[in-house]
Order: C-alpha cells, then structure tokens, then sequence
C-alpha cells in the first residue's frame, strides 16, 4: 500500500523518454555534457520510476534471504 502520491510520468510517456535519453546517451557519455533538457527528462524518468525499483530491490532481499537459509527438510 503506498504512502504517498507517486509522481507523474514524464510528459512525453517511459517509452519515449527512455528513446530520447538513450539517444542523448549515443552522443555523449558525460551528463555534464547532456542538454538541460535531457537532465530533466532524466530526472522525471528516475522520480517516475523510483518506487517499482525499490520495489523490485526489496523483493530480490527477500528471495536471496529465502533461498540462503539453511532449508527445513
């Protein structure tokens, strides 16, 4: 159950931000050296995305704790 209010999806939808940021990756490695405007998109991408990867974190503790415990036969 969430706590709080997940944030928007970036404006041009995850499909196509992830296109553009792969694009701006293509031309140059260093974030320094991205435009303002792909850093945003980056950003809003991250937020965006933020609560499925914790989730997916939490999730993979719980297997690798699981299946690391000594198994009751």
């Amino acid at each position: 159950m969430l706590k709080h209010k997940s944030p928007p999806p970036p404006k041009c939808g995850a499909a196509e931000a992830c296109r553009r940021l792969s694009k701006a990756g293509g031309k140059s490695k260093r974030w320094r050296s991205w435009a303002p405007k792909d850093k945003q998109l980056a950003t809003e991408l991250l937020a965006y995305n933020k609560d499925d990867c914790v989730a997916v974190w939490k999730l993979v503790n719980r297997v690798v704790a699981y299946y690391s415990a000594p198994q009751m036969v």
